[in-house]
């Protein structure tokens, strides 16, 4: 039979689940077969784990290929724990179709932004000041865009601000009630963020009909544009859903064309959609921890952005020269009741993975779990680390398979360091404090099946 690449790595992927069933004691597989020949398994959860927590360098948050993030941020956090994070988009319009506002009349101009559930963090409830400010160029359209790039605001008596919405508290589950501007009949639509753009531009952008029908034009009028918000508590974060696939948010025009009809037309965010992030932990808890070794009972912290990340050393595994690995499982604990932590207002992460430290890249159980099932879903069914609430008795963690990775270790062509981090980081201010080794009960632990040969 003739197997494609995509079938062989099923085949792959169902046999490492059936390994993944063995026991400790000894079995007796197919008498005949092997004419009662027995296999004798053995079990570790004794295997050295090293650990320390490292600051996250800049991170990409666009790729011009294949790149569908949808949630994205604007606001501010202030984490005793973690520190102070900041987040800021930059977006670019283009015409939705060719607009036809030639003799017509412009009544207003209205951005929209569609919420994004997984984007809301910290008080969700505290009211915003929203800005919207015009660049004095062009977002780069570089194939990559990182998050740590920055864009000029326009200079002028607004400083460049070409929207605003002060006190705004959003309702991110709440439906919202509009009029139709073409109908008068009142609409319910899913909740959104609506800022109406300054007059001056857009009329400029309305009456100039040599530039508003292009990508090009539009740019040469507008350039890019960006959002921020000040949350009054300095710890709220919206979520927004940019995603180019679904196209909910936009520019929205009202306007009456030439012979007396009430219309709307929409300009479509460009495809370049950049989230700008800032992570500062000085002055917080998790600053005297940085890049040092963990001793007994000090604690380890993974967050989202381009937060901190924690580092394991699992070179252990290379000890098990003369087995047979059957399956590896990574089991950390969740230290739920860290002093000064408040659970509720900055909420846990529920989904971790592991990356080679060596080069950013999936270790090979990650891997297989993305590319055999599509989604986040094949990762929690094939890999796991989503956090579980009865991960030994009624103690929190995360359970991850490293099987595969655990035998390149052993082979000696990887090197057993590799970092924690959040599944879809850049999609979430999220975070996560888990027990460090040497702690007397819930230390970060490999639990090893093998065979003995």
């Amino acid at each position: 039979m003739k197997t494609t690449p995509f079938y062989a790595l099923l085949i792959f992927v169902s046999v490492t689940l059936l390994m993944s069933y063995a026991c400790n004691d000894s079995t007796t597989v197919g008498s005949g077969l092997l004419d009662d020949e027995d296999i004798e398994l053995g079990f570790t959860n004794e295997l050295e784990i090293r650990a320390k927590t490292v600051k996250e360098g800049i991170i990409p948050t666009y790729f011009s290929r294949g790149f569908l993030n949808e949630s994205y941020m604007i606001g501010e956090l202030d984490d005793p724990i973690f520190g102070k994070s900041k987040s800021t988009i930059h977006f670019e319009l283009v015409p939705s179709a060719f607009p036809d506002f030639g003799g017509g009349i412009m009544d207003s101009m209205v951005f929209i932004f569609s919420y994004n559930q997984v984007g809301f963090y910290g008080d969700t409830l505290q009211p915003h000041d929203i800005t919207i400010t015009q660049l004095s160029e062009r977002i780069d359209q570089s194939d990559t865009l990182y998050s740590d790039q920055d864009f000029p605001i326009l200079v002028g008596p607004r400083g460049g601000r070409v929207g605003l919405l002060e006190g705004f508290t959003p309702r991110r589950t709440d439906s919202v009630s509009i009029v139709s501007y073409t109908t008068d009949e009142v609409e319910q639509l899913p909740g959104q963020l609506r800022i109406r753009m300054i007059d001056n531009l857009a009329r400029q952008i309305f009456i100039d009909t040599l530039n508003n029908i292009t990508s090009e034009g539009m740019n040469e009028l507008v350039n890019g544009l960006s959002i921020s918000s000040v949350p009054s508590s300095g710890n709220s974060m919206i979520g927004l859903n940019l995603n180019r696939a679904t196209n909910l948010s936009a520019l929205e025009v009202y306007y009456t064309d030439r012979i007396g009809v009430k219309r709307t037309y929409r300009y479509f965010l460009d495809e370049v959609r950049h989230q700008m992030f800032s992570v500062d932990p000085s002055g917080s808890v998790v600053e005297g921890f940085l890049d040092q070794e963990i001793l007994a009972g000090d604690p380890l912290f993974i967050q989202g952005l381009n937060g901190v990340i924690t580092e394991l050393d699992i070179s252990s595994v290379a000890q098990l020269q003369d087995k047979l690995i059957n399956q590896v499982e990574l089991r950390l604990f969740l230290d739920d009741n860290y002093p000064g932590d408040n659970r509720l207002l900055f909420l846990t992460a529920p989904s971790i993975v592991a990356t080679k430290a060596s080069n950013g890249t999936a270790v090979e159980d990650l891997l297989i779990a993305f590319t055999g099932f599509a989604g986040d879903s094949g990762v929690s069914q094939l890999f796991g680390g989503s956090l579980q609430d009865s991960l030994r008795g009624n103690e929190l963690g995360y359970s991850m398979n490293l099987t595969a990775y655990a035998k390149e270790v052993q082979k000696g062509r990887e090197d057993g360091i590799i970092h924690l981090e959040l599944l879809n980081r850049i999609s979430t201010p999220r975070r996560t404090i888990l027990f460090g080794p040497g702690h007397s009960s819930l230390a970060p632990e490999l639990r090893v099946t093998y065979t003995i040969e």
